[in-house]
């Protein structure tokens, strides 16, 4: 469970004492990004640990930019973002995918939650 921080103790993202991780900007391309600790290196290592962890992503705003989780191993990907950001579970075989439809690279800022 991730410590609580006073408003009087605000510490920056990643710094000693802080509940959340370095922020990291991860520019999602066109089309599905799966998130593994195969395909995104930059996330697990950001943390200093590797997959699974908890994160927090940050949607430039972009609507057709979405974060999608798979109950049955890829057949049927459902949405669970709702707003600009949401909180999930990353695990290490993929089921967690950025779906990019925007038309270009988007930007999204990921942060981990320290256990």
């Amino acid at each position: 469970m991730a410590v609580k921080i006073s408003a009087a103790a605000l510490v920056n993202y990643g710094a000693s004492g802080s509940p959340f991780g370095s922020e990291v900007l991860l520019n999602a391309a066109v089309g599905p990004t799966y998130l593994s600790q195969a395909t995104v290196a930059l996330l697990s290592a950001s943390l200093g640990a590797s997959l699974p962890t908890w994160w927090q992503f940050v949607l430039s705003g972009a609507g057709a930019t979405d974060i999608q989780y798979t109950p049955d191993s890829g057949t049927t990907w459902r949405s669970l973002r709702q707003g600009t950001g949401t909180l999930c579970y990353v695990d290490t075989g993929g089921s967690i995918r950025i779906l990019n439809n925007f038309g270009g690279t988007t930007n999204i800022f990921v942060v981990p939650i320290k256990q």
